[in-house]
């Protein structure tokens, strides 16, 4: 539960340092499976 929240804290945090949301999306979909195996 805590690994959504996670990843949109992050997506949040780069959106308002000024990162490109093509950026965000690359590093959310590089964590996601690294995440998913974690798991």
């Amino acid at each position: 539960m805590e690994n959504p929240d996670i990843c949109t804290i992050i997506k949040h945090t780069l959106l308002a340092l000024g990162a490109p949301l093509s950026k965000v999306e690359s590093v959310k979909i590089k964590k996601a499976p690294n995440q998913q195996l974690g798991a």
